[in-house]
């Protein structure tokens, strides 16, 4: 049985998206979760691949909808796997090169051939221990694939699909000075390159939104 959360009709009340949706009642969990339109004119797809299981994609979830709500933008999670055995324990650490995602390393070619369950315009997330870099997430755009540190903050999600859509950091961006608590100097973009916060109200503008919705990666959900 999936999880109610993988649904895109999450999150909000369950009667309220089914009858959205124009199901009958008594209620099927069971349909409610894979019935196939999300009630967006735009839908992304995830499949999650667990080297290391994260405790925290559930708040990922419930912050990264929200936000993709404002695109008119649906986001569901197709498949969750554990990749377990020899072959996955060596890249629990996985060298990243010089953590751009432009120049594949080898590992992170083995890594991306496990893409079981997914589409080509699907997005892939792998969760990791540790990467080669500073970076609590690197996407790769090209191959619609995105690894992540299994303890990244609750943003970190939304803003690396945001990357795989096609979007960059904005520019004439200033950092503040990393010794301050960077929630103490809120930037309300999700895209900024400065670290966001959760309590922030994160957005897009309306150019990012343009691209997103023209991404390869977003389809129409009612086709």
């Amino acid at each position: 049985m999936p999880n109610l959360i993988d649904s895109c009709h999450m999150p909000g009340s369950v009667h309220n998206a089914a009858a959205r949706a124009g199901m009958t009642f008594p209620l099927s969990l069971r349909e409610f979760i894979s019935k196939a339109k999300c009630n967006h004119s735009r839908c992304v797809r995830l499949h999650f691949k667990f080297l290391r299981e994260s405790k925290s994609v559930t708040e990922m979830l419930k912050l990264m909808r929200p936000i993709f709500d404002t695109a008119d933008i649906g986001v569901s999670v197709v498949s969750r796997e554990n990749l377990v055995g020899p072959d996955f324990a060596e890249l629990l650490w996985i060298d990243v090169g010089t953590g751009t995602g432009h120049i594949l390393t080898e590992e992170m070619e083995k890594l991306f051939r496990n893409r079981n369950n997914a589409r080509p315009s699907d997005i892939v997330v792998y969760f990791v221990e540790l990467m080669s870099s500073t970076a609590k997430g690197l996407t790769t755009r090209e191959r619609a694939s995105i690894i992540m540190l299994f303890w990244a903050g609750s943003l970190t999600l939304a803003h690396e699909v945001g990357h795989a859509l096609g979007l960059e950091h904005f520019n004439e961006e200033t950092c503040w000075d990393p010794q301050h608590d960077p929630c103490k100097e809120p930037v309300p973009r999700l895209m900024t390159g400065c670290g966001v916060c959760p309590q922030d109200i994160q957005s897009f503008t309306p150019a990012e939104i343009a691209v997103i919705r023209n991404s390869p990666y977003t389809f129409d959900c009612n086709a």
